[in-house]
């Protein structure tokens, strides 16, 4: 062979093999042959979804790593693998966006897709600048961290996929003011916060939690935390709607849809009020909300809905 066609020969040869590594293939050979997926890979084959991630269907797939299955609790790993072929590819589908790429370039903050399963059920996107560190941006789905490095990014013939640092919850179908009035988890109870949302009736803030088409953020205090509120302070509240509807605005953060995971420490945000909330970061990495005075923990939190996200905390805010 000539130099100048062994030379031509081994370039194309090292161009084929960037592009395997970049990621040539179909998603299914992605999540197959790219070093982190194997357990997203083998639930695709147990769902019979095979056909699905090698079509020609164009799609954006958000892929939980192996690393992050793992360091999930045992009693979650197990609801996973206990889904029979209709539950996993109805899961399946929620993790995967049909009919776009969407590369995290194209993320932005107050965004959301819906999802490719049944339902539609909406995937909330966020974009965190990040302080201090050489990557710009943190990229989260549903306030899950797009993993940075080989495992983000991954392109593919028929779309792209990202591996996520954590395991995506489905999104409710209820909407913020839904899921407290009837909450899919049997533990919480929030009638003590709705009473007195309907102690003054506030209709704007009401119709906003129950609208479909907005965003919101809401911090509820679930009834454990009302139980703390002397009972004498909280029948003058209920006489004063002025100071009942300040509290509950306090409460509710509108067109924005605010994920622990995709905030920084001590960051402001503003609510209904127009007035700030603080979020905190502890060491132990629990996540508290600051507002007049009072430090509510997060004792449940990043309850993704359709129309936002519920945090579920342990005090009643500006009632200090």
């Amino acid at each position: 062979m000539e130099p100048r066609v062994a030379i031509v020969v081994l370039l194309i040869s090292l161009c084929l093999v960037v592009n395997y590594v970049q990621g040539q293939g179909n998603i299914l050979q992605i999540l197959r042959n790219t070093t982190g997926f194997s357990k997203f890979a083998q639930l695709v084959t147990r769902a019979q979804l095979t056909r699905f991630y090698e079509s020609p269907i164009i799609m954006t797939v958000f892929a939980f790593t192996d690393a992050a299955y793992n360091q999930i609790p045992y009693r979650e790993r197990n609801i996973i693998d206990r889904y029979n072929e209709t539950q996993l590819r109805d899961y399946l589908r929620f993790c995967t966006v049909a009919g776009s790429r969407i590369p995290t370039l194209d993320f932005q903050d107050i965004q959301y897709v819906q999802s490719g399963n049944f339902k539609h059920d909406r995937l909330f996107f966020s974009r965190v600048k990040r302080m201090n560190t050489t990557s710009s941006f943190k990229y989260c789905v549903n306030g899950v961290e797009i993993s940075e490095g080989a495992t983000s990014d991954i392109s593919a013939t028929n779309g792209i996929v990202h591996g996520l640092n954590g395991v995506m919850c489905k999104t409710s179908q209820k909407t913020a003011y839904g899921w407290i009035e009837d909450p899919e988890d049997t533990t919480q109870r929030f009638t003590k916060f709705l009473d007195l949302m309907n102690n003054i009736y506030v209709m704007d803030l009401i119709d906003e939690l129950s609208s479909s088409y907005l965003k919101n953020t809401l911090i509820v205090p679930n009834d454990e935390a009302m139980q703390k509120i002397p009972i004498a302070k909280l029948n003058r509240l209920k006489n004063d709607p002025t100071e009942i509807e300040k509290i509950i605005k306090a409460h509710y953060i509108p067109n924005r849809v605010i994920f622990t995971n995709c905030i920084s420490n001590n960051e402001g945000i503003t609510n209904a009020q127009g007035q700030s909330l603080t979020f905190l970061m502890s060491s132990d990495n629990n996540v508290y909300v600051k507002r007049d005075g009072v430090s509510a923990a997060i004792v449940e939190g990043n309850i993704t809905v359709s129309n936002g996200v519920v945090h579920v905390v342990d005090q009643l805010l500006g009632s200090a």
